[in-house]
């Protein structure tokens, strides 16, 4: 009996030192700390921010007074009652947490090799695409948090209030100097380009 015991308690010390050892990063599933390593990460990373961009038919514009559609828009006719929630603001903080996530944690990739021209392109799509966000939100909404970093669960900025208009203004004139900077032009990246443009969009300008 005592030799069952002391081959139980033995077998109890093993197992307790074993389980020290579980500093381990999955295998089967794609963790953060794993990713941020190399160009087709970066870019996995940016090809994300595409699915954003609204579908067709576009109908912003029946919110408008300029257009009608088949019927009545809440929008532009007055009657629309605001509710509790919207994609419209949630959708564009979305693409603002995925955008300010590769802005802050691409800039890793160069510790294994990735070029500073190879990271700036992608960053330079993540801000173009924050400041389409932001703008979408000022056009709706005015003043709104401003979030420029990846948050967490106890980040303060979780609780700040509203930026003013300007200061929002200026963090979107940046981005797209930015972007404007790294990006590609169509001729260089071809045709089948994307997220390249040579000058800043005209968009932000009706903001002005």
């Amino acid at each position: 009996m005592r030799n069952i015991f002391k081959f139980f308690f033995s077998m109890l010390i093993l197992g307790l030192f074993n389980a020290c050892d579980v500093d381990r990063l999955p295998e089967t599933q794609l963790s953060d700390p794993a990713f941020w390593k190399t160009e087709a990460d970066l870019k996995t990373a940016a090809n994300y921010l595409y699915t954003f961009f609204p579908g067709l038919p576009n109908t912003d514009d029946n919110w408008s007074d300029e257009t009608y559609a088949r019927a009545p828009n809440t929008i532009s006719d007055g009657s629309r009652i605001a509710t509790a929630t919207d994609g419209g603001y949630n959708t564009p903080y979305r693409l603002i947490r995925a955008a300010n996530n590769i802005i802050t944690k691409g800039p890793q990739a160069s510790a294994t090799g990735v070029s500073a021209a190879t990271i700036d392109r992608y960053v330079g799509e993540a801000q173009f695409f924050r400041a389409w966000a932001y703008f979408s939100l000022l056009q709706r909404y005015g003043e709104v948090p401003l979030i420029l970093s990846t948050l967490r669960e106890d980040s303060p900025e979780l609780e700040a209030p509203a930026a003013n208009r300007d200061a929002i203004l200026n963090a979107i004139y940046q981005d797209l100097d930015f972007a404007a900077a790294k990006l590609l032009t169509p001729k260089t990246l071809g045709a089948t380009g994307m997220a390249a443009f040579p000058t800043l969009p005209l968009w932000p300008l009706r903001l002005g």
